[in-house]
């Protein structure tokens, strides 16, 4: 089984990191193919200028790294989504890549999502679930797999998820 983690955190030593890489090591440990885009650090732009609906064939315009993460997306089978949420929101380029998706078309393998979310603060998931899942599943129809949740200060960071986790 294929796993994309699409990891949102623009933070090197963070939680969300943290939380993506020991799922990865476990999928891998089960005998799964896993992979795990940073695209916090990516270089990921929609416009929203439709070139690729209208124009384009279903190729974007943009010469940037959304080929990459949509190629391999096409190629998996179950899609991650991992963000903190600051402010009430999923940091900027994980909602970026996710509505850049539409250029080459819904990828056709891909059938099942699960989501990490992670906050310094308690409480704060139901909403972020729902217009995740709203988006996620409502518009790519995918079967809903889970949504994994991790509160941690960022002072503690990824050693606190970890333990949280084993």
């Amino acid at each position: 089984m294929g796993i994309l983690f699409l990891q949102g955190s623009p933070r090197k030593d963070g939680g969300t990191r943290a939380m993506v890489g020991v799922f990865k090591r476990g999928a891998e440990t089960g005998g799964n193919e896993a992979t795990a885009f940073d695209v916090a650090g990516m270089d990921i732009v929609c416009r929203a200028c439709e070139w690729c609906r209208t124009r384009g064939d279903g190729r974007c315009v943009q010469n940037d790294d959304t080929g990459a993460v949509c190629d391999e997306w096409d190629e998996c089978d179950i899609l991650v989504p991992a963000s903190p949420f600051h402010h009430g929101s999923p940091t900027g380029q994980l909602p970026c890549v996710l509505h850049r998706a539409y250029t080459p078309g819904i990828p056709s393998r891909c059938k099942k999502t699960a989501m990490f979310l992670r906050s310094g603060a308690s409480g704060v998931y139901d909403a972020n679930r729902s217009i995740c899942k709203g988006f996620v599943q409502g518009y790519f129809g995918y079967e809903d797999m889970g949504a994994y949740t991790a509160t941690t200060s960022r002072a503690k960071g990824a050693v606190q998820v970890r333990s949280l986790l084993w």
